[in-house]
């Protein structure tokens, strides 16, 4: 018996079944959709149509199987799916570091302006007093996220390093 994984892309069991037979019509395909549901009673419920599960492929005589969906490594198949999922997440998350660091140095460029024109003005040190003070809270942060990025760059590197082998 064949085996392979449900991919991103694929959100029902027609989608599947289109991927595994060739040149299905409407009546072979919704024969493939039963015979698929028969053999993974799972994929009936919509929670059990995932990337990266694994499905037993029925022998139907009358469908051909498109072999170059069937001879993959199913195992492969689901590193890779668990590999672009990991990297959205890892852009979505750097995005997000990013606007956060944008942010920071918005921040950080007013606080300049702010102690530039304050500095001028003697009757007014308590004032810039804390305005050095919130500036390096600021650095702080602009420091922190940096360093926070380049650690998750270092994880993501392994992981997908790990899902390599």
């Amino acid at each position: 018996m064949s085996v392979t994984v449900i991919l991103h892309n694929e959100t029902s069991i027609t989608h599947i079944a289109n991927r595994l037979y060739a040149n299905l019509t409407a009546e072979s395909r919704k024969i493939a959709e039963t015979a698929l549901l028969r053999l993974n009673p799972v994929l009936s419920d919509s929670n059990g149509v995932k990337p990266g599960v694994i499905i037993k492929l029925p022998e139907i005589p009358s469908l051909i199987l498109n072999d170059k969906h069937i001879n993959d490594d199913p195992t492969a198949q689901a590193k890779e799916v668990i590999k672009n999922a990991i990297k959205t997440y890892g852009d979505q998350l750097q995005g997000r570091i990013k606007t956060q660091q944008d942010d920071l140095h918005s921040q950080e460029n007013i606080l300049n302006e702010v102690e530039k024109e304050i500095s001028e003005l003697p009757d007014l040190n308590i004032l810039h007093k804390r305005i050095k003070t919130l500036k390096k809270s600021v650095a702080t942060r602009i420091d922190d996220t940096k360093t926070y990025s380049d650690n998750l760059n270092t994880m993501f590197a392994q992981i997908f390093t790990d899902l390599s082998k």
